[in-house]
Order: C-alpha cells, then sequence, then structure tokens
C-alpha cells in the first residue's frame, strides 16, 4: 500500500482573531502523497483540502495520524486554550489543553475513519477568542494513513 498524506500551514492570517468554535484556515499546501506515482499531483491523492471552509476530506477509510500546532497569543478570558480535531463538524478528537498565554499549542490524534469522504478541521475549542500569533507559520497539520 502506498503512503497517503497531506501537509498544510498558516503563514499569513487575514484575521488575527479566531473565534471559538471557528476553523484554522491554512493559506499553504506545503506536500501532498498518495497516489504511488513520482510526483506529488492533486488529481490521485486521497485527501483535498477545502481552503474556503477549512475542510481536508479524506475519501478512503482507514486510520490516520494527525500532528498539528498552533502558535497563539493568548486569550483575554483563559490562561487555557484548547484547540481539537473535528471529524465531519461533529465529533471531537484530542483536545490539547495547556495553561499557556503566549506560545505554541500542539497535539496528535489517532483517528479511525469509517466512511468515504470524512472531513477533519483542526477548530478552536477554547471557549473564547484565540489571537493567533504574528509569526510564520502560524499553523502546521500533518495527516497520514498509518
Amino acid at each position: 500500500m502506498y503512503s497517503v498524506g497531506i501537509q498544510a500551514q498558516l503563514s499569513q492570517a487575514s484575521n488575527p482573531f479566531l473565534k471559538n468554535g471557528e476553523k484554522v484556515i491554512f493559506d499553504t499546501i506545503l506536500e501532498k502523497v498518495g497516489c504511488g506515482c513520482s510526483h506529488s499531483c492533486d488529481c490521485c491523492c486521497d485527501i483535498h483540502y477545502r481552503k474556503n471552509s477549512g475542510e481536508f476530506v479524506i475519501e478512503k477509510c482507514g486510520s490516520f495520524l494527525v500532528n498539528w500546532s498552533v502558535a497563539i497569543e493568548g486569550s483575554d478570558l483563559t490562561p487555557y486554550i484548547r484547540f481539537a480535531l473535528q471529524v465531519d463538524n461533529e465529533k471531537i478528537y484530542g483536545a490539547s489543553v495547556i495553561p499557556i498565554s503566549v506560545g505554541l499549542v500542539s497535539g496528535s490524534s489517532l483517528v479511525a475513519l469509517k466512511h468515504p469522504n470524512t472531513t477533519i478541521s483542526l477548530i478552536n475549542n477554547t471557549g473564547d477568542i484565540v489571537r493567533l500569533a504574528n509569526v510564520s507559520p502560524i499553523a502546521n497539520i500533518v495527516i497520514m494513513r498509518v
């Protein structure tokens, strides 16, 4: 079986504030693998990214390891910053809760997908607005079939 994966980053945020429940919108796809061919092509990768909605679409069932990180500058109401993976706009995986006001929040989850065309998103699950850091990259995500 060939490798399937994608890596994306958020390099520049149009709005440095991420509301509770809002998805991280990645602006750059760094790498895509998934067809077994010698080049990284969009036509045959099993993972696609919808930039307008912040959703990664996984075309086939299987187990996927998701690693992510977000550079933040805190929240006004809470010192506990939490980001999580959302699957099909419902189920939450791997919520990372950390008492930090400035720094890097990261997490990883092993997600078993039982249905084709499942969506995965990274969301702010803090309960408040989070300020994204003025660095580049601001956020990174890697999704790989394992």
